[in-house]
């Protein structure tokens, strides 16, 4: 399944061991959106680490990250404008 991750992440440590993770489980579309394909198994560990991430941060305004599934319909009937590279599993860049 594909998902969209994205975040708003305040603190320039934690936005780059986000990113860090993310990058490991899917493809950078966007400085803060990435892309990625996983089964239940993977989704359930990315968002457990994501969740590992965010709690060891002591401060008030941490921000958020926002996971959304898009089903195969949604897939062929997304479009990317501009510069929208491959994202992954080659299909087009999903713009949301």
């Amino acid at each position: 399944m594909r998902y969209v991750v994205v975040y708003d992440i305040g603190d320039d440590r934690l936005r780059a061991r986000i990113a860090d993770l993310c990058e490991a489980f899917g493809y950078r579309v966007q400085e803060s959106v990435f892309e990625c394909d996983l089964e239940e198994k993977g989704l359930r560990e990315l968002v457990g680490r994501l969740e590992r991430e965010i709690a060891a941060i002591e401060t008030s305004e941490i921000g958020n990250v926002r996971i959304y599934r898009i089903c195969k319909e949604c897939q062929r009937a997304s479009m990317g404008i501009g510069e929208t590279e491959k994202g992954a599993g080659g299909d087009p860049c999903i713009v949301i």
